[in-house]
């Protein structure tokens, strides 16, 4: 018998994309984007060859208008045509599906990112080969932890990226950081190296590796060499793409990216510019070096002489043993999401508050909590892993999270309250004082300030000319959407600089904030 197109019928993807399922009479498939339906038949028919799925003859081509004039919905579970969570359900970038028996999975109708994850080892002796090794080492046990965070924030609905910096002087000592990475995860990227893609590629397409990696993590290297080859300009205009850039064509709501390199991004665009400012929001930088006598390592086991050899056998241990651990985090992961999914969520927040209790963080300051909360999401998902026995008992997930947030907290300088800002430029003594128990400054003098204080009763309010704006207000054009801009900028409906009245000028635009 002659193939031929048997139904066609109209589905909706994971995604939400509209499709247009086609089924042969040999039990052929092909889903097509269901706007093909409209096209002229010479122009589907070229589509469908391009696919593979040729119409020839007077008889195929009659049974395909006969099913474009009877399409009926597609009832099974919703085709997958993305990587990561799909409902309760996780879609590895191999197309391998870890789902529950309960919640079956619909067909996975996307090509394979990248290549199927490598395991070359049980979960045991992960954990008694590398896992030991990393015990009582903070920043190699945070990375691994990191490894495990990203498919928990679909659960908690995150909606901000997470973007870590991590800073080692020694190639070498990000080379095994990236090779732990690889050791917990087997994740091959798109270009074949294990798991790691170089920053100038991330900045160049970030939308194609956040979708190739969705619900995972996205590490990247060569920071430096990346940044080295553009002049300051592009550097900045390549930045703020990437900062910026969508979730993705998969919609993703968040990501956990992981970066390594000898020096920050804010560094290596200038910390006082605007785009170095921008970084410093958006990216939390924990470097390695500076009074850490060990580097990387925290101590040293009885058995190994130097930090080196230490080094040594966790490269050639991670190299022997690697890959189950995300696998079996996952499908954890999706047993409890599937069965538990509230209290799943519950458990998680509750770390997220310990970790805050323990860390002491200040709750008014929005900064200093979303940076916390990146920290806090990645200790939750080591203290599951530990408690489903896929890390080792022995981890302490708690004080090694809690040791990088102090080491970061340590290494950044602070960000100036705006609050203290304001104080500062009322307290200056360029700034015109205006209102009551204050005499009417002279003409000259309001031509000349560019900050005013206006007292009644009890209200103090700053103004600064708009044109003075950039120059009193530090990286303004980053900081002006800041929430502590926000709550203290008094503004017009429709302007963000209402009108004020200046002796000897009368009304007058201005930025205003209350003190």
């Amino acid at each position: 018998m002659a193939k031929h197109i048997d139904t066609i019928q109209s589905a909706v993807a994971s995604s939400g994309a509209k499709l247009a399922h086609f089924k042969c009479n040999d039990g052929t498939e092909l889903w097509l984007p269901r706007n093909v339906l409209s096209f002229p038949q010479p122009k589907l028919l070229r589509r469908l060859q391009a696919e593979g799925l040729i119409v020839h003859g007077k008889q195929e081509r009659d049974c395909l208008a006969q099913c474009l004039s009877e399409i009926t919905p597609y009832h099974g579970p919703a085709p997958i045509d993305r990587s990561g969570w799909n409902g309760p359900n996780f879609v590895m970038p191999d197309r391998c599906v870890f789902s529950a028996a309960s919640t079956p999975s619909g067909p996975v109708i996307f090509s394979p990112r990248f290549p199927q994850p490598s395991f070359r080892c049980s979960a045991e002796e992960w954990r008694a080969n590398v896992g030991e090794l990393l015990t009582g080492q903070s920043v190699l046990m945070f990375v691994a932890m990191a490894v495990l965070a990203p498919p928990l924030l679909d659960i908690i609905g995150q909606t901000e990226d997470l973007l870590f910096e991590l800073i080692a002087p020694s190639r070498s000592d990000q080379s095994l950081l990236a090779q732990i990475v690889f050791s917990v995860n087997g994740v091959v990227s798109s270009h074949g190296v294990p798991g790691v893609i170089p920053f100038d590629r991330l900045l160049a397409d970030p939308n194609r590796y956040r979708d190739e990696h969705a619900d995972l993590l996205l590490l990247a290297n060569d920071v430096e060499l990346s940044m080295a080859a553009d002049g300051a300009a592009r550097r900045g205009a390549n930045l703020r793409s990437f900062l910026s850039a969508p979730a993705g064509t998969t919609q993703r709501k968040a990501q956990l990216t992981l970066l390594l390199g000898s020096r920050s991004l804010a560094e290596l665009v200038g910390e006082e510019t605007e785009i170095g400012q921008e970084v410093r929001k958006r990216s939390i930088s924990i470097a390695l070096g500076g009074e850490r006598p060990l580097g990387i390592f925290n101590r040293l086991p009885d058995d190994a002489a130097s930090a080196s050899e230490l080094a040594q056998r966790l490269t050639t241990n991670s190299r022997l043993y690697y890959g189950r651990v995300v696998g079996q985090f996952i499908r954890k992961l999706v047993d409890e999401r599937t069965s538990h999914p509230l209290a799943l969520k519950a458990e998680i927040d509750e770390d997220i508050e310990r970790f805050f209790d323990h860390a002491k963080v200040d709750r008014n300051d929005l900064t200093a909590t979303n940076i916390a909360r990146s920290f806090a999401i990645v200790y939750s998902a080591g203290r599951l892993a530990r408690s489903w026995k896929i890390l080792p008992s022995a981890w302490n997930c708690g004080p090694a999270a809690l040791a990088c947030y102090f080491m970061r907290r340590a290494g950044q300088p602070a960000w100036p309250s705006f609050t203290d800002l304001l104080q500062k430029l009322a307290a200056d003594r360029s700034a015109v004082h205006l209102g009551d128990g204050y005499d009417e400054p002279s003409n000259d003098a309001v031509a000349a300030a560019e900050v005013f204080v206006r007292h009644s009763a009890n209200v103090r309010q700053l103004m600064i000319r708009t044109n003075a704006i950039a120059g009193k207000i530090p990286y303004w054009q980053t900081r002006r959407t800041t929430p502590e801009v926000i709550n203290t900028m008094i503004r017009d409906v429709d302007n963000p600089s209402p009108k004020r009245r200046l002796p000897h000028e009368g009304q007058v635009r201005m930025f205003v904030f209350q003190l």
